[in-house]
């Protein structure tokens, strides 16, 4: 929540920014949502589909050992080795491949994030600005009591759900896997 001060001095007033970015992970706290659900919901969308499609590389892999397996007494050493170490690429390949979409996933998460959090700082500047305080200060969970009428986590809120109606997770779908050896 972000609550706003007065100082106690005639004509100054302190703002104090209360987890200002805490708010955007635990919305709970306000009753305007802020975009933060909508891009981990497509988070959890992609990491769920990329599971999937692992999961789906990986059964035709083990199938095709097993096949392999099976195949052994047909084939002379040299072929078998040939299969076996071209399952084991496979196999190494996949998995490449995942921690490079996870890791391309997590970097869009964070930059959808920054901005965010840019986004957030400029609204609560803004606020500062508008309503005269000269001090903002930011608080992650340290303030005991406030005075409900200076709480502007709303305000904030609804100012940045009108800047940034929608945060887009930024994957880039161009990248390939690494290449097969």
């Amino acid at each position: 929540m972000i609550h706003a001060l007065h100082s106690g001095l005639p004509g100054r007033r302190l703002l104090i920014a209360v987890a200002a970015l805490g708010f955007l992970t635990s919305p709970a706290t306000a009753q305007t949502k802020p975009p933060v659900p909508a891009l981990e919901k497509t988070g959890r969308a992609y990491q769920l589909g990329l599971r999937k499609e692992v999961d789906a590389e990986m059964k035709k892999l083990r199938q095709d050992v097993l096949n392999l397996q099976r195949q052994r007494q047909q084939l002379t050493i040299r072929q078998y080795e040939r299969r076996e170490a071209s399952l084991l690429r496979r196999r190494r390949n996949i998995e490449l491949s995942a921690r490079a979409r996870v890791g391309r996933l997590n970097q869009a998460r964070a930059k959808a994030l920054r901005e965010l959090q840019d986004e957030v700082v400029k609204i609560v500047k803004a606020i500062s600005v508008e309503k005269g305080y000269t001090l903002v200060l930011l608080d992650q969970g340290n303030v005991l009591h406030h005075a409900p009428q200076y709480d502007i986590t709303e305000v904030v809120l609804a100012r940045l759900n009108k800047v940034m109606p929608k945060v887009e997770l930024e994957i880039d779908p161009k990248k390939k896997p690494a290449p097969k050896r």
